[in-house]
């Protein structure tokens, strides 16, 4: 067979090759290999297996596409090579990088060949040439390509991760996991919340554990001034590629804690801060592992992670603070139905429309309706009573914002009964976020017992003066009415003395029974002033006994008379006896002798030299005695005043005594089981009048 020399290539031959079938097969069968592998490469993770066969597959199959034959070669050969790769931790699209590399390096040596042998290349060649140098370009753009497939997966995964809980912690948790080991070898995750810092850590590796055990012992300090602290205040990430023995002793905080940092054995670290609305909410540290330089793509991509997470973090705060807001308003609503269902007083709380907004128990019970009356109904409707009064107050202090206190109310409460109670008041301004007064809280004291005790104890604080006063008025009185007949009795006696001394034998017997008879007078007196005090402490001290005997008060009552003859003779006094001639009866004859005798005497001095009229009469089982004189007469409010201790009709001035003569008979006569009185009117004399059961007090001992 002859040979024949090879044919000239013309550039328009070239074109001309160039557009034929099989250009076209090439081309088509390019792009599917290139579809196929770039979508199981990077669309989910291979099998280290497929990641090696995938860029051979590709070799041969565009070689075999063009028609060389010698691809089958080439793809045998670049598989050693990506198995080496492998071994060395390529990844996938670095391998297919490499494959299509070697391919055009393929496609160069084989142009370069011809070349040198001076032989016109092929249109073969000149096809594989190109075909190289377009796989190697295609390459790179599917590598630049799958990277940021890859970094866009990452992303929207750990999104996921970030927004399916609303826990800071968790959030921490997930970013740390989600960084290793796709982009780090370790990743520590400070949170700051005021003075407080947490950590988080994920790694890569299992030999990480230790190391993550050592960090999370030296979190984030922020009174250090080092690099994370500075990312911290710079807002904006810092990168350290290379990391440097003095970066890692910047980031240490101890000796340890240097050690775990050279044991993470990173080639860059990245302080990337995180950040949301202006507020540092703390700092993410990737630790990037060695052979991988950190591009500009790459930091942001974590920078956008670490945004994300922020957002997150954000949002677990504010569901935090929110649960914590509404557990504390859930507990401080609890203490305060507490509070008011056991507040011993009343509390109510009313809003500006004047309608009640809460009311405790107590304040319920005061207005004699229930709480479920008061809530959400106008004060008018549930206390019409206290509306007129209330309802000024609060209006006053809503547009004052002022408090009002101690006002006085009383009123009525329904289910009661008609006794009024009495309360106070006070309205305090409740102030809004604004400071102005959102409402009023009342608080209400029953002092219905508080205030009749102080009236019963203003009472007695009166009636102990007025006894004080009495009683200083009835030592002046005592003083006088005991010293009164002490004189002339004094006087008499030193008469009766000089007489006897100057006249002797033969003194004149009618005037020493004079003087004698004067002063048995005196000495009687001054012993009834006795016999008075010794009865006041009788009976005050319930010292008073009786001595029931048969009695006739009638006979008694003319006794009586017939022995105070002389002494109605001074004093002006004419005495008329009237009633029945025999009153039977038993009593004490000597405690009703004192009671007879007190009320002739009591008319005796009163009755301006008038006549007294003296009655005994029965009816029935009763016994009465009347004394009647025609002296000035009692007013109305004094007639049952005179019956008290050291009280009397008029001044002491004018009237000797103790005052405890009609208080004596008043004591007697109710312990015989009698009544006494008096019917009286100014200017119309008095009738004093004694009832007295016939049998005797119902309590006597026989």
């Amino acid at each position: 067979m002859v040979n024949e020399p090879l044919p000239i290539v013309t550039p328009a031959d070239r074109v001309e090759r160039l557009a034929a079938p099989q250009a076209v097969r090439l081309l088509a069968a390019w792009s599917a290999a290139i579809a196929v592998v770039g979508l199981a490469t990077w669309s989910a993770p291979l099998p280290s297996g497929l990641h090696v066969l995938a860029p051979v597959a590709v070799a041969a199959w565009m070689a075999a596409a063009a028609g060389l034959r010698s691809g089958l070669v080439v793809a045998a050969l670049g598989a050693v090579a990506v198995t080496a790769a492998v071994a060395q931790g390529v990844g996938p699209d670095r391998l297919l990088e490499r494959a299509l590399g070697g391919l055009g390096v393929w496609g160069a040596a084989t142009w370069a060949a011809w070349l040198s042998a001076g032989r016109p290349v092929p249109a073969r060649l000149r096809a594989r040439a190109r075909l190289s140098l377009v796989g190697r370009s295609v390459g790179r753009d599917l590598q630049r390509q799958g990277a940021a497939w890859q970094r866009s997966a990452w992303l929207a995964r750990a999104t996921g991760l970030f927004h399916g809980t609303l826990n800071e912690r968790s959030v921490a948790a997930a970013l740390a996991r989600a960084a290793c080991p796709e982009l780090a070898r370790l990743c520590t995750v400070d949170l700051v919340d005021g003075d407080q810092v947490t950590r988080d850590i994920g790694y890569a590796s299992p030999d990480g554990a230790a190391v993550a055990a050592r960090l999370r012992a030296a979190p984030l300090r922020l009174d250090r001034d080092d690099p994370l602290t500075a990312a911290l205040a710079a807002r904006d990430p810092i990168v350290l590629d290379p990391v440097a023995a003095a970066d890692l002793d910047a980031l240490a905080q101890s000796p340890p804690h240097r050690e775990a940092l050279q044991a993470i054995d990173a080639g860059a670290v990245a302080l990337v801060p995180m950040v949301h609305r202006g507020r540092a909410l703390g700092v993410v540290t990737f630790f990037l592992p060695r052979g991988r330089p950190l591009a500009p793509a790459d930091l942001q991509v974590l920078g956008e992670a670490v945004r994300r997470a922020a957002l997150a973090l954000d949002h677990a705060r504010r569901y935090r603070r929110a649960q914590e807001t509404a557990r504390r308003k859930h507990e401080d609503l609890a203490v305060l139905d507490t509070f008011l269902r056991e507040a011993p007083i009343g509390l109510a709380f009313v809003g500006r429309d004047l309608r009640f907004i809460r009311v405790s128990a107590s304040y319920a019970a005061m207005s004699g309706q229930p709480a479920s009356e008061h809530v959400g109904h106008a004060v008018r409707d549930a206390q019409p009573l206290l509306a007129d009064r209330l309802e000024p107050v609060l209006e006053r202090v809503l547009a004052t914002g002022a408090a009002v206190t101690g006002l006085e109310l009383s009123g009525c409460v329904p289910g009661l009964g008609d006794h009024a109670r009495r309360w106070t008041l006070s309205g305090y301004p409740i102030h809004g976020p604004d400071g102005h007064p959102v409402g009023v809280g009342l608080v209400q004291v029953d002092v219905t017992e508080q205030r009749e005790s102080e009236e019963e104890r203003a009472l007695l604080v009166r009636e102990l003066e007025a006894a004080v006063a009495a009683r200083d008025e009835f030592l002046s009185v005592a003083s006088h009415e005991l010293n009164t007949p002490l004189t002339p009795l004094l006087l008499q006696v030193q008469m009766l003395r000089r007489q006897v001394a100057t006249e002797g034998a033969a003194a004149d017997p009618q005037r020493l029974g004079q003087r004698v008879e004067t002063v048995e007078r005196q000495i009687e007196r001054l012993a009834k002033l006795v016999k008075e005090l010794l009865d006041l402490s009788r009976i005050t001290s319930s010292r008073l006994r009786l001595q029931l005997e048969p009695c006739d008060l009638a006979a008694l009552t003319r006794e009586v008379v017939t022995r105070h003859a002389h002494d109605l003779h001074d004093a002006g006094c004419a005495v008329t006896l009237a009633g029945d001639e025999a009153v039977p009866g038993h009593w004490d004859r000597m405690r009703l002798d004192q009671v007879v005798t007190n009320l002739l005497t009591n008319a005796m001095r009163y009755g301006a030299r008038g006549p007294i009229h003296l009655s005994v009469t029965a009816a029935g089982d009763r016994a009465r005695l009347e004394v009647r004189d025609r002296g000035a007469g009692i007013r109305p409010e004094d007639q049952q005043r005179i019956f008290e201790r050291f009280e009397r009709g008029a001044s002491s001035r004018h009237y000797g005594g103790l005052g405890l003569g009609l208080w004596i008979v008043r004591q007697i006569v109710e312990a015989l089981g009698g009544r006494i009185g008096v019917d009286s009117a100014p200017g119309q004399g008095s009738t004093f009048w004694v009832e007295l059961p016939t049998a005797g007090p119902a309590d006597r001992d026989d």
